[in-house]
């Protein structure tokens, strides 16, 4: 089944199977509501479940990077973003409203545990101008809130249908 792969293209259009099935070294429990970013220079799945297990992909295998991260346990993050920022990788919300990193995807930090912005949940994390950007979520689709350090979180413009002109193609 193709869903247990992972492909690679250097076109996008030709794919390459990369071998070893996903589910064979990641439980689908795990990456149920999981992040997945590329973090140095590896695919890393972060436990969405509350299992705090993260896993990496070099291209070739798959291996555990740490079980029972220390933001296990401290809520769920099923549903969670997360981002490259710098040179650490963000683990931010998912039914909660909590901010982890890590520096090398063994060792997590809790950068808050509480932050401003509301329950997060299926939302997209973006980086932009030096900042973190929280766009949208399941609960509240309008939402914007962005941190230089993800700690101190900022509520942005609300997103409206007015705010684009789509009348003249134009935004």
């Amino acid at each position: 089944d193709w869903n247990d792969h992972v492909y690679s293209s250097v076109d996008g259009i030709n794919w390459v199977d990369m071998g070893t099935p996903i589910k064979d070294m990641v439980p689908n429990s795990i990456l149920y509501g999981a992040l997945v970013e590329v973090f140095n220079d590896k695919i890393y799945i972060v436990s969405g479940s509350g299992a705090g297990d993260v896993y990496s992909f070099d291209g070739t295998d798959w291996a555990v990077v740490t079980r029972n991260a220390e933001f296990n346990g401290m809520g769920n993050h099923n549903g969670t973003g997360g981002c490259v920022f710098d040179n650490k990788l963000w683990l931010i919300g998912g039914e909660n409203n909590e901010v982890w990193y890590t520096e090398n995807g063994h060792e997590w930090k809790a950068a808050t545990l509480n932050a401003e912005f509301t329950i997060a949940v299926q939302h997209n994390v973006e980086v932009l101008d030096g900042k973190m950007y929280i766009i949208g979520n399941y609960n509240s689709l309008n939402t914007l809130w962005y941190s230089s350090d993800g700690i101190e979180w900022v509520r942005g413009s609300v997103i409206t249908p007015d705010a684009f002109d789509c009348s003249a193609n134009t935004l």
